[in-house]
């Protein structure tokens, strides 16, 4: 029992320890203003970023930040459910992705999804309603005693 206990604060201690870059799996080269990106969507960050991926490795995977987050678009100021929105429309798709510079400077990508804007793919009629089964499940409650 006292093991499970050590391994288990291990685990825990490792996980809270690691670096904000880890959390991402998005390794590859930011994006430049005007590049037009083509890819598989393997990672969505938040309502707001998607990995774009050019190859199977992590290290060919841009992280862009779209020009009309989903938050947006989906009518929703619920981050898990505007994250889930944007699973539902782009996730394991083709996308291709123009970047663009704000005139603040900041880069942001316009994105077609197989072929289709992402804003229309977001607005569409029961989006949320479909969004809601890439939420994740509630967790069941954890008893130690239930351990032993």
């Amino acid at each position: 029992m006292a093991l499970r206990l050590t391994f288990a604060a291990a685990a825990l201690a490792l996980i809270a320890s690691a670096p904000a870059w880890a959390q991402s799996p998005c390794k590859g080269a930011a994006p430049v203003a005007g590049q037009v990106l083509q890819g598989a969507v393997l990672h969505v960050v938040d309502g707001r970023h998607i990995c774009l991926a050019t190859s199977p490795s992590p290290d060919a995977w841009t992280e862009i930040e779209l020009a009309t987050p989903a938050a947006s678009l989906s009518l929703s100021s619920d981050p898990a459910l505007s994250k889930a929105s944007l699973m539902r429309a782009a996730f394991a798709k083709q996308a291709r992705c123009t970047i663009a510079a704000r005139s603040d400077g900041h880069l942001v990508a316009d994105c077609r999804i197989e072929g289709a804007p992402l804003e229309s793919l977001l607005a569409e009629p029961g989006a949320l309603e479909k969004a809601a089964a890439w939420l994740p499940a509630p967790a069941a409650p954890i008893s130690l005693a239930d351990n032993r």
